[in-house]
């Protein structure tokens, strides 16, 4: 998928709410047409784009300053829209189903989403009755809806997966490269799978990404060391920021978790390190996934 935009389907723009899991074990939300031109019409949509947070601090006699801090803050998205009741669909209907829907993707390409939740709606104005075919005098209202999301990058819906290392075939270090699509820094999540048919205990494992210089050593000793021909599966999750077995057993780390940069096309070359407590290793292969990012 590439650069997330406001696309057209069916001779409308496309907006939907929905398509994540509901609170309280309820399933899966059914998306919300919030342009069907039936009830919905949506007018152009706002996106607040002044969210960077950067502190700052004055040095003495100096005439310059430092950064203390830099980072995306909560992305809030306006979308104005008229809404049409009927006989059988009222405002307060549709605003309960926001409301009490938590978490959300919102999408206006069907491709990209950003996960919001509701936050409300300002300038609610009562419009004229609008006449139906059935004679009832219905109401019309028109507002904005405000929807807000705790990360303002969108992703892709589906996910980017690699087997970059099948196997890994050199303890003292063997690279490879991760070419990221997008334009926004991703979390990928690592797979490392140790076979039955590796005949040496593993003492500890090291990613690096040589382009950042951020490198993660995971210490299999901070519990036991991997065992020899026992098949163990370990995630290390960078936007959790751990690293757990098969079993939920979680290991100590050093260093940081390395991430996939941008520029779309940008390749992140990579190392993998593994440490066996004797001998060599065999068998074992290294995936990733992630979801690429993108700034909207």
């Amino acid at each position: 998928m590439g650069q997330p935009a406001l696309i057209r389907a069916s001779g409308r723009a496309v907006a939907k709410f929905g398509n994540a899991a509901l609170p309280n074990g309820q399933g899966v939300m059914a998306n919300i047409d919030l342009n069907d031109l039936v009830n919905t019409a949506l007018n152009a949509p706002l996106f607040d784009g002044s969210n960077r947070q950067i502190s700052l601090a004055q040095l003495l006699y100096r005439g310059r300053g430092v950064y203390l801090a830099d980072d995306f803050g909560p992305g809030l998205y306006s979308l104005p829209m008229l809404y049409l009741e009927d006989a059988t669909h009222f405002l307060g209907q549709f605003l309960a189903a926001l409301s009490q829907a938590g978490e959300q993707q919102l999408t206006f390409d069907n491709a990209t989403y950003n996960l919001v939740k509701f936050k409300g709606i300002t300038g609610r104005t009562r419009e004229r009755p609008v006449s139906m075919q059935s004679s009832a005098a219905l109401l019309a209202w028109s507002f904005t809806l405000e929807l807000i999301a705790k990360s303002p990058w969108w992703q892709d819906a589906a996910a980017t997966t690699a087997t970059p290392w099948n196997p890994i075939t050199v303890d003292a270090g063997q690279g490879a490269n991760i070419t990221y699509a997008g334009s926004v820094w991703a979390e990928p999540v690592w797979t490392l799978d140790v076979p039955v048919g590796n005949a040496v205990a593993i003492n500890a494992f090291q990613l690096r990404n040589t382009m950042s210089g951020e490198f993660l050593t995971v210490n299999f000793l901070s519990r036991a060391a991997l065992p020899a021909g026992v098949h163990t599966v370990i995630t290390i999750d960078c936007a959790a920021k751990t690293v757990t077995d098969q079993n939920g057993n979680f290991y100590d780390t050093a260093g940081t978790f390395p991430l996939l940069y941008p520029p779309a096309g940008q390749v992140n070359p990579f190392t993998a390190i593994v440490t066996p407590a004797s001998g060599a290793s065999a068998g074992l292969t290294l995936a990733q996934t992630h979801f690429p990012r993108w700034q909207l």
